[in-house]
């Protein structure tokens, strides 16, 4: 979720399994969105294994395909009985959940977007300055060129939980 000061999510992402629990998540989100003005996204993950697959278990990967697009109407129709678009995203071949999300952060990170994981904490991204600097070998001016970084802020709930 990026979530700019001052102001309320401009994107929120929820992840969808086809329980009634992601169902709930996501009818939830839709109203946050539709509150904020934000960007619903329903994101899902398939696995593909690293080896070619045979019989039985291929039918499985290929089940879970199936009941991706399945799950993805449904969310795309609670998106829309809340009056909001909605953009879904099956990721295929994910090595897990979490790249999946260190994926998206970086993505939104480029863009120049606050990430914001309620009560884990915030990634933004910080500017530092061109500066001038010396080499420690010959004393002599250098320029730094101007950059950008990642910074993390830990939220209330992390910073509670190792207290």
């Amino acid at each position: 979720m990026s979530l700019p000061s001052g102001r309320g999510f401009t994107r929120i992402i929820v992840a969808v399994d086809g329980s009634d629990v992601s169902l709930r998540a996501a009818e939830h989100a839709a109203r946050i969105a539709k509150q904020d003005g934000a960007e619903l996204v329903a994101l899902h993950i398939v696995p593909v294994p690293q080896f070619e697959v045979k019989g039985d278990l291929a039918e499985i990967y290929a089940s879970a395909r199936r009941d991706a697009r399945t799950w993805m109407k449904d969310v795309e129709d609670i998106a829309t009985r809340n009056g909001i678009g909605m953009k879904t995203e099956v990721v295929v071949g994910a090595y897990s959940v979490i790249d999946a999300i260190l994926d998206s952060i970086t993505a939104e990170l480029k863009k120049g977007s606050e990430v914001r994981l309620v009560g884990f904490g915030t990634f933004v991204v910080s500017h530092r300055a061109a500066t001038e600097g010396r080499n420690p070998r010959t004393g002599e001016a250098i320029k730094i060129p101007a950059k950008k970084l990642p910074r993390f802020r830990a939220g209330k709930g992390l910073k509670d939980a190792i207290a």
